[in-house]
Order: C-alpha cells, then structure tokens, then sequence
C-alpha cells in the first residue's frame, strides 16, 4: 500500500513539475479592468455597439484624479458596470492626441475645453450618437459611481422622471431563482 501511495504521489509531482515546466499551472484569475480607449475610437464603438460612453477626463498633476483611479475604478461592480454597459474613455485634459467629435478635430486638450470641462477629475456621459448627456464635475467615490452608472447604463433613466427620483425608490432587482428539477 505504501508503494501504490508513493507512485500516486509521484506522478502527481511529476505532473506538477511538467506543468511548472510548461507554464501552465493554474493562477489566480488577473483581475477585470476597464478597457480604455481614445474618444474617436469610442465614438465609432458606441454607434456600433449601441452602448453609451462614459468618459475620465483627468491631467497628470491631479491628486483627486489619481485618488479615482486608485480606488473608484479599481472597485470590481464599477469595473463590470462600465465593461458591461459603456464605451470607457480616458481623456488627458491637457493632452495633444486627437479628437475627432461632430467632424471636427481637436487636440485633447481644446476638446475639454469645448465640453466645457473646468475641474478635474470630470466624468462625463456621451449617448450613442455622441451627444453629451451629463457632466459630472469631481472625484466620485465608488459607491456614489455605482449608481450614476447603473442609472445611465442600464437604462434606468428611461423610467425614471429624475435621478433623485431613482435614488428615492431603487428599482428591485429580480433574483434568478434556480430552475426546479
């Protein structure tokens, strides 16, 4: 018995080993991010997509833009809402990539002008058709976040006169009950 016992865990070292050897031993899934990308990108994605765009305007020396990104989008819920209901946009505020929006090119840093963005961070909500939606001025922390985006995203704001008015009286979410055998 002893023997049988020592082959077993043989093989099962040997196997190990193989796979260590191979790289295919099982890890931690990585964790979910947010797929970024550039505005004009995102403005043909969410006409494709039919997904509205939520858009970080951020600059380099902003601590409260920094703060967001440590925390509010590494939150999982936000990371899934945003994967799942919109088009993800970082914009550099003081950036010089190009924009294009309307057909109109713009620097990073004229189209935050244009959007009339003075304080950073900003999130604003473009809809399909790239028309801005809201503009949210400031760091929002995750649980705050949640909200906006489930409002937007998963189309409450279709059935609710305001967004106080959905703060008020959260819609109830259905649980899947398990089908019975």
């Amino acid at each position: 018995m002893k023997k049988y016992i020592l082959a077993v865990s043989l093989i099962f070292a040997l196997n190990s080993a193989v796979s260590l050897y191979a790289g295919t031993v099982p890890t931690r899934p990585a964790q979910a991010e947010i797929r970024w990308m550039g505005m004009t990108e995102a403005l043909a994605a969410a006409a494709k997509e039919k997904k509205f765009i939520v858009a970080d305007f951020y600059t380099d020396w902003c601590s409260w833009c920094k703060k967001m990104d440590e925390t509010t989008y590494k939150d999982p819920a936000v990371i899934k809402l945003i994967n799942d209901h919109f088009i993800p946009v970082k914009l550099d505020a003081e950036g010089r990539r190009k924009v294009v929006y309307n057909k109109k090119e713009y620097r990073e840093s004229e189209f935050s002008a244009y959007m009339n963005v003075r304080g950073f961070p900003s999130t604003l909500f473009f809809q399909e058709n790239g028309e801005l939606f809201a503009s949210v001025p400031g760091f929002i922390d995750a649980a705050t976040f949640r909200n906006y985006l489930a409002y937007i995203g998963e189309k409450w704001h279709l059935k609710y006169k305001s967004y106080q008015e959905y703060l008020k009286n959260p819609p109830v979410k259905e649980e899947k009950k398990p089908a019975r055998k």
